[in-house]
């Protein structure tokens, strides 16, 4: 399905132009098929927000009808009764965050009411409640109304069967770190174990990780653990994105601030089936690592959010060559080298971008970016604080995702390869503090791009969210915020120009590269058929299906939200 052009004349607004994204892309080759395997479901009774005037009593309400459904939902006469009440059977669950495939089964974790918390938390100030026809957040007046704690599941692919790991958690001991845990932002499986891992609620320190281990066998839980720095075997870790096995051995990178600043560590596992949680760290990082992936030049390459005290951003580091045995030890952890980072194409400070998804493909690392709409404004009054801000300020900071590729660093290719732009920007806007203006200027790579604007020529692509190469092809997930542009409370900041073309995008896109010669093109712009899901959160494949984890915070709530979905190649 393609979206029609759309031919209305548009204004340029400031230094930000329009015209790159007015044209419908090119669809991939072939004939794609794709099947919703599982769908999140009710779990809430809702009576409104605090703006309807409810009593504590009616808001508590909310509270207890969660709790009490919790983790299972409601039932169908629950439902039922729910609407013959005139109230609302809410959605909680929205992302499938974390995904791992072992054998036959599919092992995911979600986190509830994500576009709230962003709101809630990320922008340092609480907001007022608010309802629309597609989400309600409700955290200034219940700050308890917005989180919810996550569920866990397991797909049996080869039989369709949908098993709820929850509630073992809650019976096996679980029940106190679950009910604080604030999504399963990943998950990992080797050596007969599969974890599941996300942050947690804490008073003393922001977001520790908390980790949950199965038996993938028996599908048995295990046990917990909770990263919180309470000991020397409790590190202090507060963020974990990724999981994969390079060399034999299962990594992952996790979030490790250092004196009150970011920062990152690269961790292998060192556990067994009978005791899990037991890893070390054979990475050091002046960022949090994103996403990362073993290259074919023998490194393992990382994406990270930002670099503590040198710049916003998001750099790109290498680690030290793989070793046969467990691929890298701790003494190769402080030898990880930052390679290249945002500001070899970047102009403009204040346009936070923090590293997207990477992917090793025909002897080339593929590499995104990301960016929360609304963040830069922040950068921004931090950078320059007498500088104006106003609708020129939030188009000149925004930037739709770029795409870059290389060949990779390592010493043994002369001279070492340069970064290829191949979607992005040949001018970029920047400001000037001195006469608080913004004129164009090229990038600094003083590139052109390869293939085209930014974003796949979708203005609205602002992550690089998931890349998976599958059936000797790249493909590539985006997060699309088009249907937040022009809904709800956060459209009335948006330029008209902007929420006019919005519409002609809704709904995350999947893009696939055939080979390292030729452009992307598009496998799906509209969410893989239902253009509310925002986002392709996760994927993995097994060679004969590619597994989809989809992001979906609307309502109403029986029509919209999606979990994993099969993408079928014929």
């Amino acid at each position: 399905m393609m979206r029609k052009k759309h031919f209305a004349i548009l204004a340029v607004l400031s230094t930000f132009a329009l015209f790159p994204y007015l044209s419908a892309p090119a669809h991939a080759q072939g004939t794609y098929q794709w099947s919703m395997v599982a769908q999140a479901t009710p779990d809430e009774c809702y009576q409104g927000d605090a703006n309807n005037g409810l009593s504590a009593a009616q808001i508590a309400a909310n509270n207890s009808s969660f709790s009490a459904h919790y983790p299972a939902g409601l039932s169908a006469s629950d439902i039922a009764s729910c609407v013959s009440s005139g109230f609302l059977p809410k959605i909680n669950q929205a992302y499938v965050w974390g995904l791992t495939m072992n054998g036959a089964n599919l092992w995911f974790g979600t986190v509830a009411n994500t576009l709230c918390l962003v709101e809630d938390g990320y922008y340092a100030t609480v907001p007022s409640p608010s309802q629309n026809s597609s989400w309600v957040c409700d955290a200034k007046e219940n700050q308890m109304e917005d989180f919810k704690p996550p569920r866990l599941f397991v797909y049996n692919s080869a039989t369709n069967g949908l098993t709820d790991l929850t509630s073992r958690v809650l019976a096996g001991g679980g029940a106190a770190l679950l009910t604080k845990t604030v999504g399963i932002r990943s998950a990992g499986n080797y050596g007969g174990v599969v974890f599941f891992a996300g942050l947690t609620q804490a008073a003393n320190k922001a977001t520790p990780v908390a980790m949950y281990a199965f038996n993938a066998a028996t599908q048995q839980y295990i046990g917990s653990y909770l990263f919180d720095g309470s000991d020397a075997n409790h590190p202090y870790y507060n963020d974990i994105r990724q999981w994969h096995v390079i060399n034999g051995q299962l990594f992952t990178g996790v979030g490790k601030p250092s004196a009150g600043v970011g920062g990152g560590a690269m961790l292998r596992w060192t556990g067994t089936l009978a005791a899990p949680f037991s890893f070390v760290e054979v990475g050091h990082m002046q960022g949090e690592p994103a996403y990362f992936v073993a290259h074919t030049d023998g490194h393992m390459y990382v994406t990270t959010w930002g670099r503590a005290g040198k710049q916003y951003g998001m750099s790109l580091y290498m680690s030290p060559i793989l070793n046969q045995s467990t691929g890298l030890d701790p003494a190769d952890a402080d030898n990880w080298t930052e390679v290249w980072n945002l500001n070899n194409y970047e102009v403009e400070p204040s346009a936070i971008q923090v590293g997207g998804a990477i992917e090793s493909f025909n002897g080339y690392l593929y590499f995104g970016t990301m960016q929360v709409p609304g963040t830069p404004l922040i950068a921004f009054a931090t950078l320059y604080p007498s500088g104006t801000i106003n609708t020129t300020t939030e188009l000149d900071t925004y930037r739709a995702i770029s795409i870059f590729r290389t060949q990779g660093y390592d010493s043994t290719l002369q001279p070492t390869p340069s970064v290829e732009l191949l979607y992005g920007s040949t001018t970029l806007p920047k400001y000037d503090s001195a006469t608080d203006t913004w004129s164009t200027v090229p990038n600094n790579m003083g590139a052109t791009p390869t293939y085209g604007a930014a974003g796949f020529g979708n203005l609205f692509n602002n992550y690089t969210w998931s890349m998976s190469v599958f059936q000797k092809q790249l493909y590539i997930g985006t997060m699309d915020w088009s249907f937040l542009a022009s809904n709800g409370n956060e459209s009335s900041s948006i330029p008209a120009a902007i929420r006019s073309i919005a519409p002609n995008f809704y709904g995350a896109d999947l893009w696939t590269f055939a080979d390292s010669s030729s452009a992307a093109t598009a496998v799906s712009i509209t969410g893989l058929g239902n253009y509310t899901s925002y986002g392709i959160r996760t994927m993995v494949n097994d060679n004969k299906n590619l597994w989809i984890g989809m992001a979906n915070p609307h309502e109403p709530a029986l029509r919209h939200r999606q979990l994993p979905r099969r993408l079928e190649v014929d």
